[in-house]
């Protein structure tokens, strides 16, 4: 082959689509209708993250369940007692042990908040 081919073809035009984005009352009132959906999460990080429709159908959903909420009930406060029956374990160790990773971050924060109330 003595040319490339390629060179003689013209890429098609691309289009400008002007789009409209989402207030911040229309985020909020779809977030409402989608609570507890399905889709929830995927338009929480759509809104909150910006990603695009590619981006969010990409994403590896395989961190995002049990595991990311009780990590996210125990550094707001929540009592391992209260993560594990939320989660549905049956034994607190299981939680615990689970949950050990994010255990120094919690107790950091209850230091500070300790010495915040003694020392003003």
């Amino acid at each position: 082959m003595h040319r490339n081919a390629a060179k003689s073809v013209r890429p098609p035009a691309m289009r400008q689509v002007e789009r409209r984005a989402l207030g911040v009352d229309e985020a909020k009132r779809l977030l409402d209708v989608l609570r507890g959906h399905g889709l929830e999460a995927l338009c929480v990080c759509a809104l909150a993250v910006g990603l695009r429709r590619g981006e969010l159908l990409g994403l590896a959903w395989t961190g995002c369940g049990c595991m990311t909420c009780g990590t996210f009930l125990l550094v707001s406060g929540a009592s391992p007692r209260t993560v594990m029956k939320v989660l549905g374990h049956s034994q607190i160790g299981l939680t615990m042990n689970t949950y050990v990773h994010i255990l120094p971050e919690i107790e950091r924060a209850a230091v500070d908040e300790a010495a915040k109330r003694l020392f003003g």
